[in-house]
């Protein structure tokens, strides 16, 4: 959702200009101005203007709280984290999974065939080739963040050395073993399994848009 563009309509449309805007919810001019002129105004910043316009005009120009009517009812939410990437190669790094970017609405359906809790979820991007071919470069998964235990032959995201990285997990007789599924990436799982760091799971991949994934 471009919530830069739907904010500028909105002030074009019910306002003179960025001033009378300001000056009508008790914003500052200059704050607003730079926040304008970023590339992309952050879901933070959109949801507290949304609350404010809500309070004085009954307005959500977001709809943060409402679902879209053609999803219906039977539908959740899950967070979209853009700045979270998955390396599917040798590791991205590590950023926090806190700053919500956008939601895809899904049917709760999923929840039972899954058995997962909608609050345990969070969708991120993965990037390069060596979950390939299970895991296509660019698409997005579902994690989710309950699903801490090994199980072999699982996919999980993971992360060491603030680094952020996708990998199957292969329980062996002598141990645990992270494997990319691409052969010609598996030069690079060293990292992950020969002791030199701590290896911590995120969640479980269970879900690419459009496909499980196991």
């Amino acid at each position: 959702m471009d919530y830069k563009k739907i904010l500028l309509e909105y002030i074009e449309s019910k306002h003179k200009n960025l001033n009378q805007f300001c000056k009508e919810y008790g914003l500052s001019y200059g704050g607003m101005h730079r926040d304008l002129n970023k590339p992309e105004l952050g879901i933070k910043k959109a949801k507290t203007l949304e609350d404010l316009i809500f309070s004085k005009t009954g307005d959500r120009i977001f709809n943060f709280h409402i679902v879209p009517e053609e999803f219906g009812n039977d539908t959740i939410k899950i967070p979209v984290y853009n700045n979270v990437k998955l390396s599917a190669g040798t590791g991205e790094d590590a950023s926090p999974i806190e700053e919500v970017d956008d939601f895809e609405f899904i049917s709760k359906s999923f929840l039972t065939k899954f058995r997962v809790k909608s609050e345990n979820l969070a969708i991120v991007q993965v990037v390069g080739d060596s979950m390939l071919p299970m895991l296509i470069a660019t698409e997005k998964v579902i994690i989710d963040k309950s699903h801490i235990e090994s199980i072999d032959n699982k996919v999980y995201a993971i992360t060491t050395k603030n680094k952020l990285w996708v990998k199957r997990l292969r329980v062996t007789p002598v141990g645990e073993k992270w494997e990319s599924d691409n052969p010609e990436y598996r030069k690079y799982d060293d990292e992950l399994n020969n002791g030199s760091s701590t290896v911590r799971i995120i969640g479980r991949v269970i879900y690419s848009l459009g496909r499980p994934i196991d």
